[in-house]
C-alpha cells in the first residue's frame, strides 16, 4: 500500500491482512487529483481508491 506518487510503500500486507491509514482532513474535504491509495498484489496488479481519502473509509483490495 502507498500514496499516489510516493515511491515508497507504507505498508506491505499479506492476504487477509489489514492496516489503518489516517488521512488529513483536506484529503477528504478539498481532494487534490493524485489524493489517491494505490494497491499493488504479488502478481503486478494495481488497485486504485480515491479521491477522496476520507477517515473511517474501508478499501478491500481486489473489490
Amino acid at each position: 500500500m502507498s500514496l499516489q506518487g510516493h515511491p515508497r510503500p507504507f505498508a506491505t500486507l499479506t492476504p487477509n491482512a489489514a492496516t489503518s491509514f489516517y488521512p488529513q482532513d483536506e484529503q477528504c474535504d478539498r481532494p487534490r487529483p493524485d489524493d489517491a491509495m494505490v494497491a499493488r498484489t504479488e502478481s503486478g496488479t494495481t488497485y486504485t481508491y480515491g479521491p477522496p481519502l476520507c477517515r473511517g473509509k474501508t478499501w478491500n483490495v481486489g473489490r
